[in-house]
């Protein structure tokens, strides 16, 4: 009897939580297709799925806190996966909906954890819309390490469709990478990343009244106020300025990065990427309205009767992606006299 008492405590002892803390044997995790009927593996418990902005209510984990290493895991489960403590992105696999930390309460308008540098910050999601994450605030402000969540910061200014989840925390680009985010630098987009609307709007201002002219032929023709509208990927429309456009085309990953409009400028050895959106000015009106930009020349001799001639037709045009576009005459011939370009 004292060694049926003694293997019966065994076999307790054997099938109690022995995983590390924040690890567990996983059958499947988060899937929004399983149920817990098919998680019938033995030590195998099924619970609403444990994420980092709390617990699901449309999915399950099958998991097990048994099996003290991936070797016993797989020993018993040669299909199941083993989550360690820095697992996903360092949440890893929770016991119980006690371990998840409490959401810190977002930080007070203006008041920020400030170690990037002026113009920087390190972002988990920029321009966001309120119709593609209603909820887009609720998870910024679950994420700690200073993230707050704001009205989107955009070179046209303050857009209250769309959130920021940004922190100023970070005071590297690589501090910020290594926790998989995006590090904005003080020249993306033109403007960076503010600190608070007050900041934006000067640098903004500041922005909108450099001098672009010289991207027109006559840079007394050029109109940095003349508005536009422009159509979105998602098929919304939108409203901006010519100065914007240049504005948008001089950030860091965009074509006319290296050029500088304030004074003469020649379009003389020019990609077609810097050529196609300096022609592209015209169409815009950005040069009066019948303006010629920078990029202008004679071109009339394409045609057979050069008098025939007309620059300032224009076309719409597909890109790669499906999206379209709507340039001249001009504009054509200009982006294939470009140096990588048949003409």
């Amino acid at each position: 009897m004292l060694y049926c008492s003694f293997l019966l405590a065994s076999l307790i002892v054997m099938v109690q939580a022995q995983a590390p803390d924040g690890s567990c044997c996983v059958s499947y995790y988060g899937d929004s297709g399983a149920t817990c009927a098919l998680c019938n593996r033995q030590n195998f418990e099924c619970r609403p799925s444990h994420q980092q902005l709390g617990v699901s209510n449309t999915s399950q984990d099958c998991i097990s806190f048994t099996y003290a290493d991936e070797t016993a895991c797989k020993a018993a489960c040669s299909d199941c996966t083993w989550l360690g403590s820095s697992s996903n992105d360092g949440f890893g696999c929770p016991a119980t909906t006690t371990s998840f930390p409490t959401p810190p309460a977002p930080p007070p308008p203006g008041q920020f954890i400030d170690n990037a540098p002026d113009g920087a910050c390190c972002a988990a999601f920029y321009g966001v819309s309120n119709n593609e994450n209603a909820n887009a605030c609720d998870q910024c402000h679950g994420m700690g390490n200073g993230f707050t969540c704001r009205d989107s910061h955009q070179q046209a200014g303050v857009d209250k469709t769309s959130k920021d989840c940004i922190s100023f925390e970070y005071a590297t680009e690589e501090a910020c990478t290594a926790t998989r985010k995006v590090w904005i630098s003080p020249d993306w987009n033109g403007i960076g990343c503010s600190r608070n609307d007050t900041q934006f709007l000067a640098k903004s201002h500041s922005l909108s009244m450099k001098n672009y002219s010289y991207v027109c032929l006559d840079p007394k023709n050029y109109d940095g106020s003349k508005e536009y509208t422009y159509k979105n990927d998602d098929g919304t429309t939108g409203t901006s300025t010519c100065d914007g456009a240049i504005a948008s085309n001089l950030a860091p990953d965009k074509p006319l990065k290296d050029e500088d409009f304030s004074r003469a400028w020649s379009c003389e050895g020019k990609s077609s990427a810097v050529t196609e959106v300096v022609q592209g000015t015209t169409s815009l009106g950005c040069c009066g309205v019948n303006g010629k930009s920078a990029c202008w020349k004679n071109y009339s001799y394409v045609c057979l009767d050069p008098a025939d001639y007309d620059g300032s037709k224009e076309y719409t045009y597909k890109n790669d992606d499906g999206t379209t576009g709507t340039s001249t005459c001009d504009g054509a011939i200009a982006s294939n006299l470009a140096p990588d370009k048949p003409l």
